[in-house]
C-alpha cells in the first residue's frame, strides 16, 4: 500500500497520551535493515508530526508512552498500556485475518467492567489499547512498574483458553520508558505491499468501537 501519514491520528494520539508541557521521545527504527534510523527528544505535536513526515515508511516510528523531561527520563506516568498481536514469523506483516483476530480480543478486553475505559487502535500488525490517568503519577516510578506488570499477566490470564486468545500474544511491555507505536504513521514489517497504517479506532466510545 503507499505510505501514509495521518495528521490527526498523530495529534490524537499526543493528546492521549498526556504530553503537553513535557518532552517526548520519538524513535524510528527501520526493521528491513534492523537500524536505528533517528531518536531525539522532541516537544509539541506540531515537531513529532514534522519529524514523521521525514521518516514515516522509512521506517517504524515510536514515541515514548509517557513523557520525559529534558535528559530523556521519564518525568511523569500519564497511563499504561496492552499490546496484542499475533503469532506470526519475527519481522513479518499479519494477515488481514490476523490483525482483525487481535481487534477483537482487545474489544473483548473493553467490554469487561474492570477494563472500560482503555483506548483501542490497531499498530497496523496488531492491537494496541491505551488507558490514561486523570492525574499523572510523578513519584514511585519502581512501584508502578510491578503493578503495571502485574496488569499485563491479568490480562494474559483473561485472554488464556479463550477462542479470542488463540495464536495471540501479549507483548511485555510495562516498563516505564516503553516505546509504542505512533498512530497515523505505516507499519512497515514486511513486504511494502503489506504495510498498514496504525489508526485509532474510535475517538469517542473505545469500548463498543
Amino acid at each position: 500500500m503507499p505510505v501514509e501519514l495521518r495528521e490527526q491520528d498523530v495529534r490524537t494520539m499526543y493528546r492521549l497520551l498526556q504530553h503537553e508541557g513535557y518532552k517526548t521521545q520519538v524513535h524510528a527504527q527501520n526493521h528491513q535493515q534492523n537500524k536505528i534510523e533517528d531518536r531525539r527528544i522532541l516537544d509539541s505535536a506540531d515537531l513529532i508530526i514534522a519529524w514523521a513526515r521525514k521518516f514515516n515508511g522509512r521506517a517504524d516510528l515510536f514515541i515514548g508512552r509517557n513523557p520525559r523531561n529534558e535528559s530523556g527520563e521519564v518525568a511523569a506516568i500519564t497511563g499504561l498500556s496492552i499490546d496484542i498481536d499475533p503469532v506470526r514469523p519475527k519481522g513479518t506483516a499479519s494477515s488481514a485475518a490476523q490483525l482483525q483476530h487481535a481487534l477483537h480480543a482487545g474489544r473483548l478486553i473493553l467490554r469487561c467492567p474492570e477494563y472500560q475505559g482503555g483506548h483501542l487502535s490497531s499498530s497496523g500488525n496488531g492491537c494496541h489499547i491505551y488507558w490514561g490517568f486523570p492525574v499523572p503519577i510523578k513519584t514511585e516510578f519502581e512501584s508502578f512498574e510491578g503493578k503495571a506488570k502485574a496488569f499485563e499477566e491479568a490480562i494474559r490470564n483473561f485472554l488464556v483458553n479463550k477462542p479470542e486468545g488463540e495464536n495471540l500474544h501479549v507483548d511485555s511491555i510495562f516498563d516505564n520508558p516503553r516505546l509504542v507505536k505512533i498512530a497515523g504513521t505505516t507499519a512497515t514489517k514486511g513486504y511494502p505491499s503489506e504495510w498498514r497504517c496504525a489508526r485509532y479506532l474510535s475517538a469517542i466510545n473505545w469500548g463498543s468501537a
